[in-house]
């Protein structure tokens, strides 16, 4: 699981040092989204206006609302919250490196927010750096089954576990198919950790159709550390199928051609046999395909996809039932 979360006890200073490290990832050139906050002291210094950046150069967005001149504090505009989640959301669709995020904070913990987007980013492998306090310390650790990386608030330590993330396998490394397989046959079973996420649908992801407005459910599958399946695997298998290539598949889904190599190269060492064949070069120009053993994993995560679905209907829709109105969703 690749995200990472520092806890910082002062709030200014876990504010700038995320706003550095998203202006170094930027120059770097990489695809920077997400949101980091910039707040705006008042004049008595009591309390702050709470301004958001969406990342990398977009609006600032004003998340607070005023309570008058004698409040201590200011209270969250949930509806300008929601509004920096959606251009956080449709930036994704172009493509990410990294999401960056201010902090998991109440709204995340109680299932709001930028929650869905942070499920979204994991499964698609796409690294999450963010900030937590410890009053949400307890519900981070359960929504990421305790697999997050904690880091301490330092740039160079941060900006170090952000290259190990995006790194590829190079030659001074073991390739990434020496690693797995030998050790998990002759080892027991791992635990296999399932994470559910309800969330309204965007029209993008998960490689199946439904309603614009319908609430989807989706499975996220823990093995160990760094073998996980998910949506976005199974949904790059999909596409691989479709056109034949892994390049094309990746274009499909937003991705570099590095990253989809990247996590076929990931599924092909988890498994006991690869999952996706390919070829370079030569008169047709290469190509991939699905083998038979990556259609059988493919159709047993769909499966259990449709039989979780089925089994969780009722709750799902009781669920749905109690969710505020959102624009774009219920």
């Amino acid at each position: 699981m690749k995200i990472a979360y520092s806890l910082v006890p002062e709030r200014g200073d876990a504010d700038l040092l995320l706003a550095e490290i998203a202006e170094t990832l930027v120059a770097r050139a990489l695809r920077v989204r997400g949101i980091v906050q910039i707040n705006s002291l008042l004049p008595d210094r009591a309390r702050c206006d709470m301004d958001v950046r969406v990342l990398p150069h977009g609006p600032v967005i004003r998340i607070s609302q005023s309570l008058g001149a004698g409040a201590g504090a200011c209270r969250l505009d949930a509806g300008a919250l929601e509004s920096a989640v959606g251009l956080v959301a449709a930036s994704l669709e172009h493509g990410a490196d990294i999401l960056i995020l201010n902090k998991f904070g109440k709204q995340e913990a109680a299932g709001r927010g930028f929650l869905g987007l942070i499920a979204e980013a994991a499964s698609r492998e796409i690294p999450v750096l963010l900030r937590v306090n410890h009053g949400n310390l307890a519900a981070f650790r359960a929504f990421t089954a305790g697999l997050a990386t904690e880091l301490a608030p330092h740039a160079a330590e941060i900006l170090g576990w952000v290259d190990k993330a995006l790194s590829d396998t190079g030659t001074d490394r073991a390739p990434v198919s020496s690693r797995v397989p030998g050790a998990r046959r002759g080892g027991p079973v791992p635990a296999v950790v399932a994470m559910l996420v309800v969330g309204r649908a965007r029209g993008q992801g998960s490689g199946m159709p439904h309603d614009p407005g319908e609430t989807r459910f989706r499975i996220r599958l823990v093995f160990g550390p760094d073998e996980m399946m998910g949506p976005g695997k199974a949904e790059l298998l999909e596409r691989i199928a479709e056109t034949g290539s892994i390049a094309a598949a990746g274009r499909q889904m937003g991705m570099s051609y590095k990253r989809a190599w990247q996590l076929v190269e990931t599924m092909n060492a988890m498994f006991r046999a690869p999952l996706v064949h390919s070829t370079r070069g030569g008169p047709k120009g290469g190509g991939a395909v699905i083998t038979e053993t990556g259609q059988a994993v493919l159709a047993e995560y769909r499966g259990l996809e449709a039989t979780a679905r089925s089994a969780g209907a009722e709750h799902l829709d009781r669920l749905h039932a109690l969710l505020r109105d959102i624009p774009g969703g219920k």
